[in-house]
């Protein structure tokens, strides 16, 4: 992996700034992108902001990366409306009187009723992330178990940094037992769509025969699930989706269901 040193300097010229000004603001953009990218990816990103070729400075997976994380940026959610910024520093944001459901009342809240209504919207595409991602975990798990036995986890070709993950988070949750239920069993549940697609890869023979009637079908299932964690990375961190993203996640949806459902 190529060294950020040079790449920050670079930066630090081109923005005319300290290279300490420089670190803060690729921390800021790893921060926009929901931390969900390397710092490295960040500091790639404020580079293409600038108009500089990142190739010579990225490796090749980093500039998949970075292209998810620019694709992400362009759809993030507007900021909130000025209605709610408090106008001078010190005074409180102006707070509505709303009705909540799941009998909470009426609270004070800082959002306003648009806003409110936007979280009413996205609960069904959380509903639809839900189940769609659950079904991409259970269809790995399924499929793996059938080729690979029921330990596949351990005796398969599962990269490192996956493995190290998902123990990482399992004990995590464990520590934390005031947490009320749990993400699953398997270590399945305790990664990221990132791995996922790498265990679809490196284990191609095993899912092929889901999607050998699709036209490169490798592309496709990389596609589809690139467009569903871009969107899930958004909900995550309790962004807004427009409604043609949110008919997208439906489509892949009923897509992807349709597809694994196939008898062989």
């Amino acid at each position: 992996m190529k060294k950020l040193l040079p790449l920050r300097k670079k930066l630090a010229e081109e923005y005319d700034v300290s290279e300490r000004t420089m670190r803060r603001r690729i921390a800021d953009r790893w921060n926009e992108g929901g931390c969900t990218f390397s710092r490295r990816v960040a500091a790639l990103s404020l580079a293409t902001d600038k108009g500089i070729n990142p190739a010579p400075y990225a490796a090749e997976e980093e500039l998949e990366e970075l292209r998810r994380l620019q694709s992400m940026l362009k759809t993030k959610p507007p900021p909130a409306p000025k209605a709610i910024v408090a106008k001078k520093r010190g005074k409180p944001a102006k707070v509505y009187e709303l009705k909540l459901k799941k009998g909470l009342g009426n609270v004070p809240l800082n959002l306003t009723p648009a806003e409110m209504k936007n979280a009413e919207i996205m609960t069904d595409v959380y509903y639809h992330l839900y189940i769609l991602e659950n079904s991409l975990r259970q269809f790995i798990l399924d499929v793996m178990s059938d080729n690979s036995g029921k330990d596949w986890w351990n005796e398969a070709r599962i990269r490192k940094s996956t493995r190290e993950k998902a123990s990482s988070r399992r004990e995590k949750e464990e520590l934390n037992r005031w947490l009320d239920g749990s993400r699953g069993m398997h270590p399945i549940f305790y990664v990221d769509f990132e791995d996922y697609k790498a265990i679809l890869m490196r284990h191609w023979s095993f899912f092929e025969p889901y999607f050998a009637q699709i036209d490169s079908p490798q592309s496709w299932v990389l596609t589809t699930l690139g467009e569903i964690a871009l969107s899930r990375h958004n909900v995550a961190h309790m962004g807004f989706l427009g409604n043609d993203i949110r008919q997208k996640v439906l489509l892949n949806l009923r897509a992807w269901l349709r597809q694994i459902a196939v008898e062989k």
